[in-house]
């Protein structure tokens, strides 16, 4: 056990002083991966050491793709891999940052980690860490940043494989929809438009969502909502699955 962390430490030196060596940085993070795979009380240690801090900041610095896509792997691995990391990820300015990067011009390679680590984010998470009725128009644009960025990331141009990343995310989203949507028009939309582009021109994703019950609650929108906007959005999913 002092053994390995000791090796974290020296890793997170390697890091912080490998600098103009992306090769190595990038074996470095993929080897920390590796490393806290093995045991949670390595990623508690890392995290306690500063670690999930730098490789956040390294992947918002860094001028070399391949290590900035490997630093984004790695925080989603993090996520996955041990709660309090995630709850250190689920921050709001984390949430704007990589939301606000996914509508930039970068690579699909980097826009498919992105998606990876806001899917990990948020199908690991609470629903109540969703926004609420009464919750502040702050966290309301949050979340509407989020989804307009998912969208395009799944159909700017179409990209199945994070089509297929982001329905993972589908169940957590339905319960919110059918809790708080109704009272919550201005999320609802971007939410069923983010909905209706996962599964576009993708049988396979069409037929999870009718799986997973999701067609009912876009029926139950557009029968029960009052405003207009809600209900253009659950009709572009009808429409979008009509062919299953």
């Amino acid at each position: 056990m002092h053994t390995t962390k000791t090796d974290l430490r020296l890793l997170l030196e390697c890091l912080k002083y490998q600098m103009q060596w992306p090769g190595s940085q990038k074996q470095a993070l993929l080897t920390i991966i590796s490393i806290c795979k093995k045991n949670d009380q390595f990623v508690e240690f890392f995290k306690e050491i500063g670690g999930i801090t730098f490789i956040y900041n390294l992947s918002k610095s860094t001028s070399f793709s391949q290590v900035k896509e490997t630093a984004i792997f790695t925080l989603a691995s993090f996520a996955e891999l041990h709660g309090s990391c995630k709850q250190a990820l689920c921050r709001e300015e984390i949430f704007l940052d990589f939301a606000g990067h996914l509508e930039e011009n970068i690579s699909l390679t980097e826009k498919r980690v992105v998606v990876y680590l806001l899917s990990v984010l948020v199908a690991n998470n609470s629903r109540h860490n969703f926004p609420g009725a009464n919750d502040s128009f702050e966290q309301l644009q949050l979340w509407t940043s989020v989804s307009s960025a998912l969208c395009s990331s799944v159909n700017n141009p179409q990209n199945e494989e994070n089509q297929n990343t982001c329905m993972q995310v589908f169940p957590l989203i339905k319960t919110w929809l059918q809790d708080v949507a109704l009272s919550r028009a201005a999320l609802a939309q971007p939410i069923c438009s983010f909905i209706g582009m996962t599964v576009a021109n993708n049988l396979e994703q069409q037929v999870q969502l009718l799986s997973s019950g999701g067609l009912p609650v876009m029926i139950s929108l557009l029968t029960e909502a009052s405003d207009e906007e809600i209900r253009k959005a659950a009709m572009f999913v009808l429409h979008t699955c009509k062919r299953i």
